[in-house]
């Protein structure tokens, strides 16, 4: 069993009475939805991983691995957003680690796909969409949000990006360091869960379109499924049938389970695609001007 599976990862199993037709989980209290993000950044890497090493982390949930042209996938992804409420801001940074899985009582109505027609936004069901086996989180509020809302298996940890945005365009090593929670110290990289890099220099890309993407969790110890809806599009990166996209995984010494189901589901395998969508500008401020300059 891997090593994960043992701990928080492995979720309990699903009731046997299913709930009516009209039944919707309870918002509970002290909470509002639908969520809106103020901003948003969303980046992903998928990789190719055999359903054999999927499986055993979907068992109980109601899901089933979902193949493209016999193969499963993995991924995980960067999010760092920002929301607004009556008497605070709230910024948020977290790492989703996800198996592309499908409900098993629909399996008759997932298409065939391959990886391109998926990433492309082919799937009209949306029944394709995020198992997480372990979510990391810098924000307190949003650790509780996510699991009373989601039923996400969230935790609090150290998150320290290098990204593109608006005002720092020039970034084409994309990376992520992620490591044990350490409220006094945030820049903190140790003991370190995981990190990546990822060189985007002379790729190609394209625009895709994601929305919405669907996450799976749990809800009294029932399957519940929500959708995340991204408006605008993503631009994203594939691999050739000859070279992986050049990646570089590095796993740490942490005992959270996210680094070691991390290391045993990905660890080294080709990773095929990664997408990112940044939200746009809503206004800028430009360069001050002399008013009354001298003349000369």
């Amino acid at each position: 069993m891997p090593a994960g599976l043992q701990n928080s990862t492995m979720p309990t199993k699903l009731k046997s009475t299913a709930s009516t037709a009209n039944d919707l989980p309870p918002i509970p209290a002290g909470f509002s939805l639908p969520f809106y993000y103020h901003s948003l950044q969303d980046c992903e890497l998928f990789f190719c991983v055999p359903p054999r090493i999927l499986a055993p982390y979907l068992q109980g949930t109601g899901l089933e691995v979902a193949l493209f042209e016999g193969r499963g996938a993995a991924s995980f992804n960067f999010q760092n957003y920002t929301a607004q409420f009556a008497g605070f801001d709230s910024v948020v940074l977290e790492i989703e680690c996800n198996i592309l899985a499908y409900p098993a009582s629909r399996r008759h109505e997932v298409p065939r796909l391959t990886f391109a027609e998926f990433l492309s936004g082919q799937d009209q069901t949306r029944l394709i969409g995020h198992h997480h086996f372990a979510v990391a989180c810098t924000n307190t509020n949003a650790v509780q949000a996510g699991i009373q809302l989601f039923g996400e298996p969230k935790f609090l940890a150290n998150i320290n990006p290098n990204t593109p945005s608006p005002n720092s365009p020039g970034v084409e090593t994309w990376s992520w360091v992620c490591s044990d929670y350490d409220a006094a110290n945030p820049g903190s990289q140790t003991p370190l869960i995981f990190s990546t890099a990822l060189d985007v220099r002379g790729l190609p890309s394209e625009l895709s379109s994601a929305s919405p993407i669907t996450e799976y969790g749990r809800a009294q110890r029932q399957l519940i499924a929500a959708r995340w809806n991204i408006f605008g599009d993503y631009t994203t990166y594939r691999a050739t049938p000859r070279q992986a996209l050049p990646v570089k995984m590095t796993y740490g010494t942490s005992q959270q389970p996210m680094r070691t189901d991390l290391q045993h589901i990905i660890g080294d395998a080709p990773c095929v695609a990664a997408r990112l969508f940044q939200s746009a500008p809503v206004a800028t401020q430009a360069r001050s001007f002399y008013v009354n300059p001298k003349r000369r």
